[in-house]
Parts: C-alpha cells; sequence; structure tokens
C-alpha cells in the first residue's frame, strides 16, 4: 500500500513538474509578446503594474489630442463662419437688412425676395398680364 501511494505521489509529481514547464514556456511567450509590442513604441516596459501610471498618463494625452483636435474642428466652424457672414453681409448690400441683423429676420426677407422671384402660377382662364 506504502508502495502504490508513493508510486502515485511521484506520477502527480512528474505531471505537476510537466505542468510547471508548460507555464513557464507560457509566461516566457506573454513577456516576450508584452516586451514586443512596448519595443514596437520605442518604449523598453517594465512589468503591467509597473507600466499602469504610464498608461494612465498616455490615457491623458490621447484625451488632450482629442481635445485639440475638437478644439482645431471648431475654429475652422468659427472661421467658416465668419467667412459666411462676410459672404452674406456682401450679398445683403442693397436691401434693407442690416449685416448684423438677427437671422431669422435675415430668412424672412429672402424668404419675400423668393417669393417674388418665383414664377407664378398660372390660374386657369387667367394670365399674369391679365393680374390686377
Amino acid at each position: 500500500m506504502l508502495l502504490k501511494a508513493l508510486a502515485a505521489a511521484k506520477r502527480r509529481l512528474l505531471n505537476n513538474e510537466c505542468a510547471l514547464e508548460q507555464h513557464r514556456g507560457e509566461l516566457a511567450q506573454i513577456e516576450a509578446e508584452w516586451n514586443s509590442i512596448w519595443m514596437e513604441a520605442g518604449i523598453r516596459p517594465q512589468t503591467s503594474k509597473e507600466m499602469q501610471s504610464w498608461l494612465e498618463i498616455a490615457g491623458k494625452i490621447r484625451q488632450l489630442k482629442s481635445n485639440l483636435e475638437v478644439a482645431g474642428e471648431q475654429r475652422r466652424n468659427a472661421s467658416e463662419l465668419e467667412n459666411w457672414q462676410t459672404s452674406g453681409a456682401t450679398a445683403l448690400r442693397g436691401l434693407p437688412v442690416s449685416s448684423f441683423a438677427d437671422p431669422a429676420t435675415v430668412q424672412e426677407v429672402l424668404r419675400v425676395i423668393d417669393q417674388v422671384f418665383s414664377p407664378r402660377k398660372k390660374r386657369p382662364g387667367r394670365s399674369i398680364e391679365s393680374t390686377p
């Protein structure tokens, strides 16, 4: 009985040693992948726990970059709006509307202009010339 227990213990030990070697190989592969990922960016990595603060800083930098891109887009939009206001002011010269007028007022004036210059629909039996 004691010999059977000893033989079983040796088998478990051998199985555990094989499993340990397998896990060491997997760990070496994971560490190699970890290092290669960082090396592509020119960074000599530390452990994942040690790199956590670096990752937090990198996240803040990405957010700042995103904010700068949004600000740039807003700046371009403001420039486009300024160009539109300038061209709108030019187009409104000669009309009874200030270039600083309320946009709703300008829209109303433009609607009236469109109505004046749009082709009139002919009514049956009447022509434009016969309209009083």
